[in-house]
């Protein structure tokens, strides 16, 4: 990485050409965005890359192509949840804000879990009110997130890790 952080930097891949690090926790919560080129495994500082608000604990999820997403996280030192969402283009590397995508519920360390094509999920996590068993999804032909009625955990969880098969 360009700098040294910790804090569940949030992870997105395009699954063929880069991949990125997002956000993350120095002596101060930061923006920073990283680029791994898997070619020839280079990390390298992105700016166009940078989140839209400093953060860390942010899930990190992808549709394998187009767009990754990094959704929720907390803005300070454990105080200051968040329900921001920022959509990173592959084609340019550069990340904006995406209200539509934003979460319904603050939540810091959430899992991100995606089918690499119609659906990307934010699992669990912290709530100012504690740790959750609810999940929102993110239609990425829309890019619109919303709280999921059919999809939940067993167990309320934070820092989970993601997982995908890549395949509808």
């Amino acid at each position: 990485l360009s700098q040294a952080r910790y804090g569940y930097p949030a992870g997105i891949s395009d699954c063929a050409v880069y991949g990125y690090a997002l956000g993350g926790y120095t002596d101060n919560v930061v923006t920073t965005g990283d680029r791994t080129t898997f070619s020839t495994s280079v990390t390298a500082a992105s700016t166009v890359s940078n989140l839209s608000q400093a953060r860390y604990g942010a899930a990190g999820i992808s549709d394998g192509a187009v767009y990754g997403y990094a959704a929720g996280g907390d803005s300070s030192n454990a105080t200051t949840l968040v329900t921001t969402a920022d959509r990173l283009t592959f084609s340019t590397s550069a990340t904006t804000a995406s209200t539509a995508s934003n979460l319904s519920l603050a939540r810091y360390a959430p899992a991100g879990v995606s089918d690499g094509a119609i659906y990307g999920y934010v699992m669990g996590g912290s709530l100012s009110t504690g740790v959750t068993d609810t999940s929102e999804r993110l239609v990425y032909s829309t890019g619109i997130m919303s709280a999921s009625t059919t999809v939940g955990l067993s167990l309320a969880r934070q820092g989970l890790a993601g997982f995908s098969d890549g395949a509808v």
